[in-house]
């Protein structure tokens, strides 16, 4: 981990600030290297290196011989970027459709836009921190650094969470109910007589956290418990004939993602066993692939397209100075399809 230089951090954020805040307007001169130093105690290679942070992010300029000025701010770069986990994210169907819904907005009102990974973390604050390339930020990564967002708090830099969050932190985001997600995916199965039902989540991440919780209140609601002999992380399921093999017992199985609920259906099928005459299957997305599956996927609608759309036009009112008043939840829908059907009983399990 690099060491913090504290005081240059501190020198940045404050002439940042007084910029912003209108402290020091367009083509005021700046106080000297000497002024500067003497103010505030530092050295002349701090200042330095604070007023060449400062120049290239647009908020200074130099005259040979004249001084250093306040750059003007109004003309603010026409492209923001959308923050990934991995660029690879970017050609999954379904974030891909979430940056559709993204490109829509930015090509009616004049902005372009591009797609950056967090990576290293030196990596995302060269890019968001230091740089000037951008307006703001939509920020679809589940591993984006908390320190970060705090300085971008800090420094008003422009950004909307889409679909995924920092649990803890009040920010301005765009969500889904994932929650309700899984609540409606399990009440679904209930009502077809299910009693023996499996979860497929994708790990700690906030929002399958969100869509397991769902799962249990419906089948808690139904006196069932599900727990960690019914949850089960969905890392690679044509690996695993272990995974395979435990859920055999089960007549009914939800996964967070149509990707792995095609995958199931077909290593069940491998197994001799039919979906859903002998388990039922419940993804989550809506992709292509579960409606081209036989038999197709019910499923539950995630509206990330719409999702993509309102983030952008939010991010675009922030960066226009409007405040965003919290969160927007958008709600998922059911699709029922072929993949799930009454209980059947001459399977020999005992309802519980």
């Amino acid at each position: 981990m690099k060491a913090i230089n504290f005081k240059y951090e501190s020198l940045l954020r404050n002439l940042k600030n007084q910029i912003d805040s209108g402290g020091f307007m367009p083509d005021d001169k700046i106080p000297s290297e000497p002024e500067i130093s003497e103010k505030f105690g530092l050295s002349r290679n701090t200042i330095r290196q604070t007023m060449k942070e400062l120049e290239i992010a647009g908020y200074i300029y130099r005259i040979q011989g004249k001084g250093t000025f306040v750059a003007s701010r109004r003309n603010k770069p026409k492209k923001i970027a959308i923050v990934l986990s991995d660029l690879n994210y970017s050609v999954h169907p379904f974030t891909n459709r979430m940056i559709q819904g993204i490109g829509e907005v930015v090509a009616g009102k004049g902005y372009s836009l591009d797609i950056i990974a967090t990576g290293t973390e030196n990596d995302i604050e060269q890019e968001i921190l230091r740089g000037a390339k951008y307006a703001g930020f939509i920020i679809g990564s589940f591993h984006f650094p908390s320190d970060i967002l705090g300085r971008m708090i800090t420094e008003n830099i422009p950004f909307v969470f889409a679909k995924n969050y920092i649990p803890g932190m009040k920010v301005n985001a765009v969500l889904v109910d994932y929650k309700k997600a899984g609540k409606i995916a399990c009440e679904h199965l209930l009502s077809l007589g299910h009693r023996k039902i499996a979860l497929l989540n994708a790990g700690k991440i906030p929002i399958s956290a969100d869509f397991t919780d769902g799962v249990k209140e419906a089948a808690a609601n139904a006196g069932i418990s599900v727990g960690s002999g019914n949850i089960f992380e969905a890392a690679d399921i044509q690996k695993s004939a272990f995974l395979i093999d435990k859920l055999m017992k089960f007549t009914a199985i939800i996964t967070f993602d149509d990707d792995i609920a095609v995958e199931l259906a077909g290593e069940l099928r491998k197994s001799g066993k039919k979906v859903p005459r002998d388990i039922s299957v419940v993804g989550c997305n809506d992709m292509q692939s579960a409606r081209l599956f036989s038999p197709a996927i019910t499923t539950i609608r995630i509206p990330i397209y719409e999702l993509g759309k309102i983030a952008c036009e939010q991010l675009l009112n922030i960066i226009d100075g409007s405040v965003m008043e919290g969160s927007i939840v958008l709600e998922p829908e059911l699709i029922i399809r072929e993949s799930t059907s009454i209980y059947n009983s001459k399977r020999g399990d005992k309802i519980s």
